[in-house]
């Protein structure tokens, strides 16, 4: 964290007192779903557990991304943007194989790993994208 700034730093820890405030929230939902629903979603317990800390781990990754405190202020993050992008198309394109599927027999497959991973990457890089357009579109505002 040495390379961030003070304000970058509030930033994460604020977002990531919110991941983990929806992460119990959903801990406490798949919870409620499984002991008194009797609903299991995914194919074990642990796969369910496993999907719902990505959740949280992507809102967090995502959200910092678009207020400014993901990338560090030595890093590129248009490359790194460009990269992410690529990599979610291609997670995403694999994730579609009708060889590998992510529901069987209505419950989520360990396959869903691929497909939230792209869907991960791609939101970084559009979120990424998404807040150079507004502070363009911002600073040709002010300098009008």
């Amino acid at each position: 964290m040495t390379h961030f700034d003070e304000y970058q730093r509030f930033l994460r820890y604020k977002y990531g007192f919110y991941s983990f405030n929806i992460l119990l929230g959903l801990f406490a939902l798949n919870l409620f779903l499984g002991m008194v629903m009797e609903i299991q979603w995914g194919e074990t317990r642990e796969l369910e557990y496993i999907l719902l800390v990505f959740s949280a781990v992507s809102f967090f990754i995502i959200v910092n991304t678009f207020k400014g405190s993901f990338f560090q202020k030595k890093e590129n993050p248009n490359v790194l943007a460009f990269i992410f992008f690529f990599m979610g198309l291609a997670q995403i394109y694999l994730s579609l194989s009708p060889n590998s599927p992510i529901i069987v027999d209505n419950q989520v497959t360990t396959n869903s790993f691929i497909l939230l991973g792209g869907v991960t990457w791609l939101s970084l890089a559009i979120a990424y994208l998404v807040r150079v357009f507004i502070d363009q579109k911002r600073d040709k505002k002010e300098s009008d």
